[in-house]
């Protein structure tokens, strides 16, 4: 789906409203396990999972359509979104094992890092690039450019819930889910990006919703 509906959305615009542009939603998996850090935009793409191979392949249709039909497009590279209604991923999994008796136990040995941004700062990313980028550049990382462990994001979001239990890791690291990221955000941050929520004040609001739901 994530590469024939952006297809559909391309033929829509070349045949019936070429001044059109196309913001499209792309993905940090399609850099998989980069060879340094931090991840710049003209890095190569290695996904290791086929969502990432899906959204590359939506990004070379998107440039395709550039180069053969004059579509204007732009992928966004978004790193780890978070934030109230997200109802999957760590923090989601997290809070699930936090309602019954049994010990905490995740996946890797916590030491694996993502980016991570919040929802109200992916809205201000988004807004930034449709009123000045110009739609130039072909892809642009969306994240905060900061490194943090799984383990630190876990014990803040168990500490924002006044969570006592204790937080382990199995050292199993599962197949298609990559090591550690921190993006290269400067084209972000040129268009006038500056991140807004930290992870600490991002998960209290996540948290907060949570214990409405």
């Amino acid at each position: 789906m994530n590469v024939t509906v952006c297809q559909k959305l391309l033929e829509a615009i070349r045949d019936h409203s070429p001044s059109t542009k196309l913001v499209n939603f792309s993905s940090a998996a399609i850099y998989g396990n980069p060879d340094r850090l931090p991840i710049s935009e003209n890095m190569e793409a290695k996904p290791i999972s086929p969502y990432g191979r899906h959204k590359l392949e939506a990004e070379n249709l998107c440039l395709k359509f550039k180069e053969k039909h004059g579509v204007n497009s732009i992928n966004l590279r978004v790193f780890s979104v978070y934030g109230p209604g997200l109802k999957k991923q760590l923090f989601w999994d997290l809070y699930n094992k936090t309602l019954n008796g049994d010990p905490i136990k995740l996946f890797g040995t916590g030491n694996e890092s993502r980016d991570y941004i919040f929802i109200d700062d992916l809205l201000q990313a988004i807004d930034c690039i449709i009123k000045r980028s110009g739609f130039d550049d072909h892809v642009i990382n969306v994240a905060n450019g900061m490194e943090i462990s799984i383990r630190e994001a876990a014990t803040s979001l168990l500490k924002a819930l006044n969570c006592q239990k204790e937080l382990s890791f199995n050292g199993e690291v599962r197949p298609g889910d990559p090591l550690n990221w921190k993006a290269d955000i400067s084209k972000l941050k040129a268009l006038g990006y500056e991140p807004s929520v930290s992870l600490a004040e991002g998960l209290n609001q996540y948290a907060e919703w949570l214990g409405k739901t």
